[in-house]
């Protein structure tokens, strides 16, 4: 990986996969405003990982974790489909870029309006 990836603020030498995620560098949806990551593996997961119980308990195997995220680093538009991974991957691989971010997605203010919609009280 190069240090003009479009994910990566730091890098880790002994692999490709990027120790921290720099939020401001990712390549955003021009749909929803958010990281192309984020839009590939949610999509990639309500495809295939929907009717998979405890999916985000599974954790997928390291080799095809790191996969995952070495393809959305070089190409945050790749096709999942065609890496041909278990959707555990691609669940372990999303988490993991979740927490390497250098800052949150929602600020504290999208957080708390994301608690209010959906706390029991506003549920039908």
């Amino acid at each position: 990986m190069t240090s003009s990836s479009p994910l990566s603020s730091h890098e880790n030498t002994h692999h490709q996969v990027p120790i921290r995620l720099n939020l401001s560098r990712c390549i955003l949806s021009t749909e929803f405003s958010i990281p192309m990551f984020v839009v590939q593996c949610i999509h990639f997961i309500e495809e295939h990982g929907l009717t998979i119980e405890g999916l985000y308990r599974i954790s997928g195997h390291k080799n095809q974790v790191e996969f995952v995220i070495n393809k959305l680093v070089e190409n945050p538009h790749a096709d999942l489909n065609a890496l041909q991974v278990p959707v555990s991957a691609v669940a372990t691989a999303f988490k993991d870029m979740m927490r390497k971010l250098d800052e949150p997605i929602l600020s504290l203010e999208q957080f708390d309006d994301c608690q209010t919609l959906t706390s029991k009280s506003n549920c039908i």
